[in-house]
């Protein structure tokens, strides 16, 4: 498991994982990557750094598009090739269809990147609301694994790819009010590592990174606090 330093800026996590990814040295790999969450914070970072690296990025979001259009954009500039793709990653059947967009486009895929997430409102465990608690399950976990499914149907077929999940370093260490968050992070290590376990004999890696507080917008709280 890798675990980044916590306060490391996103592009610094990014780079670490891109050299874990590709190959070196890392040039014209015309790897195929999908990020979801791709549209901001670590997920942006990972996509920039993968489209410096000469893979074709598909960019997942599930909100605005803008943020997701000016990174598509901004990857082309620097003479990348990337798309953005709308996906509700806890709706099964929108992860199906980002998948055969990705089929349609590329005709496959070499490299996901978990990385959608959300942390919840914060409140302690008996007054949490349960239908806030659920959706930080089905985003953070159900979400993880519906696109792995999709991912390793095809990266095993192939004999290669990785699979490589955002956990957090609350996948061990407690976080009052965010029971949800903490949870969900510790399901998807030991998913990774199952699913890890399975894919290797078929030359596919299933993998995670650990981070602690990266200095994004949905740390704000954390990482402007001096105490």
């Amino acid at each position: 498991m890798l675990r980044p330093c916590s306060q490391d800026h996103p592009a610094t996590v990014a780079d670490l994982l891109a050299s874990r990814l590709l190959p070196v040295p890392r040039t014209d790999t015309g790897k195929r990557a999908l990020v979801t969450g791709g549209n901001s914070g670590i997920g942006a970072a990972i996509g920039l750094a993968l489209a410096e690296a000469s893979a074709k990025v598909a960019i997942n979001y599930v909100g605005p598009p803008k943020a997701a259009d000016t990174l598509v954009k901004t990857i082309k500039q620097k003479s990348g090739e990337a798309i953005a793709i709308q996906a509700d990653v806890s709706n099964p059947k929108a992860v199906e269809k980002m998948f055969r967009q990705m089929d349609a486009t590329w005709g496959g895929i070499d490299i996901l990147i978990n990385n959608a997430g959300i942390d919840g409102a914060s409140a302690v465990g008996w007054k949490a609301d349960i239908v806030a608690w659920r959706k930080v399950i089905e985003v953070n976990l159900l979400g993880g694994f519906y696109c792995a499914r999709e991912a390793l149907k095809r990266l095993v077929a192939q004999k290669s790819g990785v699979v490589l999940s955002t956990t957090s370093v609350h996948e061990e260490i407690a976080w009052s009010g965010y029971s949800a968050y903490t949870a969900s992070k510790a399901a998807v290590s030991m998913l990774t590592k199952n699913l890890a376990q399975e894919a290797a004999p078929h030359g596919v890696r299933v993998l995670a990174v650990a981070p602690g507080a990266i200095k994004t917008p949905i740390n704000r709280n954390v990482w402007s606090n001096e105490h």
